[in-house]
């Protein structure tokens, strides 16, 4: 048991440390930290009066500030309706360039190692 617990620590401590590295990178002229010309871009499901949403917003805000371009897409809105039958259960649903992240609650984990393959 204990060497399931130290494997279990050395993964979450290697996690924690790639995303210490990630963050303090964020802030730099993107075109130096990263090999795109510009930052990231995450999508945002939404719609109005979404507390989940809201908390997704500050989460990203507060945990990766800098480090990718937020659109956000509102599934109510006129011409969206494809997009409110898909995910109209699922909000708020996250994707990264295109690609599929989260849905519900921000997976940071996952997010910080997506945002380092993108580098």
């Amino acid at each position: 048991m204990n060497v399931v617990k130290n494997k279990i620590f050395k993964y979450q401590r290697n996690v924690a440390l790639k995303l210490k590295y990630l963050l303090s990178t964020c802030n730099l002229d993107y075109n130096r930290s990263y090999s795109h010309s510009t930052p990231p871009k995450l999508t945002l499901y939404t719609k109005d009066v979404c507390p989940l949403c809201d908390v997704m917003k500050e989460e990203l805000k507060t945990k990766f500030d800098g480090c990718y371009q937020l659109e956000t897409v509102d599934i109510k809105a006129s011409g969206n309706e494809h997009l409110f039958n898909l995910y109209k259960y699922e909000i708020p649903v996250l994707f990264l360039e295109g690609r599929y992240l989260c849905k519900h609650r921000l997976d940071a984990e996952l997010l910080s190692r997506r945002l380092l393959e993108y580098k």
